[in-house]
């Protein structure tokens, strides 16, 4: 069997093409052929064709976009982000920081802020290594708009200038208004957990490990210890002194692997 095309001219003119499955055969020792199927006009077989392909269990061609897998064109990470947003929220961070840390043109202080802080969380990086964090993870300001890297190779440096620039603008305004965001979040925490300290103290310190440590817990960095070959921690300790009564509470605040940038 194979097949075979033939062209008939519909009642309004038209000239279509329609496939047939034929079938050759003897006949008192003559070749004839007749007609098995008749598939139907040409142009409609086309549209299904990859299809029909599939159903019978063969693969489409290689070109066809019928078949093709499907291309991720970008898989970011969201979970540890949100994470941040919802402790900003909690903790009244955004009121805070665009009450202190004042206006910017463009992006305000506050969401780059956000950023700086929210890569010092997750993946703690130098002002040019963070660009390289802003492909992987999504961050975005309040108004949804996603940071992305503006890449500029000069030298050794890759990230544009006005990028870090505006990087390092927002550390200076963070420095400067220290005292204030300290206070108004100290405030902010007083009334979140209903404590009413007398005096506070805290404090950071390192420790290392001997050997490998634990795995992606502890990093290589500046080793106050004369360690440099050792994979470290710093530890953070805050401990609440309550007048009224003599006790004492606190304990480890958190645990920070130390940065390696």
């Amino acid at each position: 069997m194979y097949l075979r095309t033939v062209k008939v001219r519909s009642s309004s003119g038209a000239l279509n093409e329609y496939v047939r499955v034929v079938e050759a055969y003897r006949d008192n020792g003559k070749v004839k052929q007749r007609t098995v199927a008749d598939l139907g006009r040409k142009d409609l077989l086309a549209e299904l064709f990859p299809k029909l392909k599939r159903l019978l269990g063969q693969d489409s061609d290689p070109g066809s976009s019928e078949d093709k897998d499907p291309e991720i064109l970008d898989a970011s990470t969201w979970g540890p982000v949100l994470a941040v947003r919802t402790l900003f929220d909690q903790l009244g961070l955004w009121t805070i920081l665009d009450r202190t840390l004042g206006k910017a043109k463009g992006v305000p202080f506050t969401d780059r802020a956000f950023v700086l802080i929210a890569n010092r969380l997750i993946q703690p990086a130098s002002e040019h290594g963070l660009a390289g964090w802003l492909e992987t993870d999504f961050v975005c300001d309040r108004r949804g708009r996603r940071f992305i890297p503006h890449w500029h190779q000069r030298k050794r440096v890759r990230v544009h200038f006005r990028q870090l620039e505006a990087w390092y603008r927002t550390l200076d305004q963070l420095v400067a208004a220290k005292e204030r965001i300290e206070v108004a979040l100290y405030h902010r925490l007083r009334d979140l957990f209903s404590i009413k300290p007398d005096l506070v103290l805290y404090d950071i310190t390192s420790t290392y490990f001997e050997g490998a440590g634990p795995a992606g817990f502890a990093k290589h960095g500046h080793s106050r210890d004369g360690k440099p070959h050792n994979v470290q921690v710093i530890v953070a300790v805050l401990t609440v002194v309550d007048a009224p009564t003599p006790e004492i509470t606190g304990g480890v605040l958190f645990e920070k692997v130390t940065s390696t940038q």
